[in-house]
């Protein structure tokens, strides 16, 4: 009879652990997918430490997760249909995401263009970005330069960058007036320093006239 009793209790324990086992990686799975539509581009996506304060049942979908992005500490809602209804029950996580970002590859100097000289991507878990942020594309990046110096083997977050001063004061550049039919060309001196986007005070060679216009390249400024 010992031995009887034994036995059934080491079975139905068993059952219990692979349901649960079974359970969590339908949870996992289902949180998961919601991360995905975030980071579709992730090379890995790892899903630790759910908890929620009571048994989930087996017919339970996860609803959402919060906040977006979801990365680190998470919140999760899952939901049933029960005898009385659609019920629901909220949980935790830890989300850790992986995906390629900009890595500086050598020291690069402060106000030194990125560039593939200096940059590589790699493999990296965001969590300690999310809050600071990254690169994932070299088009973006390579439009900047660096907002002081970075030693090699570092993500670039966003702080660590800064447009580049594309005109100075004194320089020759075109002023350019384009419609979809017609472009018009002025050379003009510029009056001010700017960044790509920034408006600035140019001077027409010949008339003298001072003119305000949207810097759009090293030597060019535009007006709409």
């Amino acid at each position: 009879m010992k031995w009887v009793l034994i036995t059934s209790v080491l079975f139905l324990s068993t059952l219990a652990h692979s349901a649960t086992t079974s359970y969590n990686e339908k949870l996992l799975s289902g949180i998961e997918k919601l991360i995905r539509i975030d980071f579709p581009n992730a090379s890995r996506i790892s899903v630790e430490k759910p908890y929620t304060s009571q048994a989930i049942p087996d017919n339970a979908t996860v609803e959402e997760v919060k906040p977006r992005p979801p990365i680190g500490n998470i919140h999760f809602k899952v939901s049933w249909l029960g005898k009385n209804g659609k019920q629901e029950m909220y949980g935790t996580a830890v989300a850790r995401i992986y995906l390629k970002v900009a890595v500086s590859k050598t020291p690069v100097r402060h106000a030194e263009a990125f560039s593939e000289d200096n940059v590589r991507f790699e493999e990296r878990e965001l969590t300690p970005f999310s809050h600071t942020g990254y690169f994932t594309e070299n088009s973006e990046l390579f439009l900047l330069s660096a907002q002081g110096n970075i030693t090699p083997d570092r993500v670039i977050t966003t702080g660590q960058t800064m447009s580049p001063q594309l005109i100075r004061p004194g320089q020759l550049v075109d002023l350019v007036y384009e419609t979809p039919r017609l472009k018009i060309s002025v050379r003009t001196k510029a009056l001010q320093a700017g960044k790509r986007g920034e408006s600035i005070r140019v001077e027409n060679t010949a008339s003298r006239k001072i003119i305000q216009g949207k810097v759009t390249s090293a030597n060019e400024v535009s007006i709409q």
